[in-house]
């Protein structure tokens, strides 16, 4: 545990395996033919498409950045304690917030769709390639109604999620 904070996001793409794969007995247990299909090209297009070495490292790939930005929108925010019971929105507020991508358009590409955490987190059903646009509906919704929107710019978010990692490693 001393280190986790630097083997902590190479172990992280290996919880991507594991959603691919509950994915795939996901699919299977509801005969989801509609998804089984998409997933099927996807995990063909990997197979016969890319040498294995590329298919493979893209989902380690993957998983680092999926598994990177999700667990630093979360793991630097608030903890709330048993008893501490806020309503569905303002856990959802307390607990996670956005990143604001520094490098243009290629990073908010990589982040897909990540740096709108808490935008999904408040409306899970949405598309993701909506959350840019309702992202200032809900600032202002926020602000409204006196509550605090957390939106920090992703270098701060991944460095303070690394020092977090550190100082818990540490204890």
């Amino acid at each position: 545990r001393k280190y986790q904070h630097i083997y902590g996001y190479p172990l992280i793409s290996i919880m991507y395996w594991l959603w691919r794969a509950h994915s795939v007995q996901c699919v299977f247990e509801r005969k989801d033919v509609k998804e089984a299909a998409l997933l099927s090209v996807n995990y063909l297009w990997l197979a016969l498409c890319m040498p294995w070495q590329v298919a493979i490292g893209s989902i380690f790939v993957g998983g680092f950045l999926v598994g990177g930005l999700v667990s630093a929108t979360h793991q630097s925010e608030e903890i709330m304690l048993a008893g501490d019971q806020p309503d569905y929105i303002a856990g959802q507020f307390r607990s996670t917030r956005d990143a604001e991508a520094q490098f243009g358009p290629i990073e908010t590409w990589l982040w897909g769709g990540m740096d709108t955490q808490l935008t999904h987190h408040l409306l899970p059903s949405l598309p993701r390639y909506k959350y840019h646009e309702v992202r200032p509906i809900i600032i202002e919704w926020a602000r409204s109604r006196g509550i605090e929107y957390r939106m920090s710019p992703s270098t701060k978010i991944l460095s303070d999620n690394f020092a977090t990692l550190k100082r818990v490693a540490l204890q």
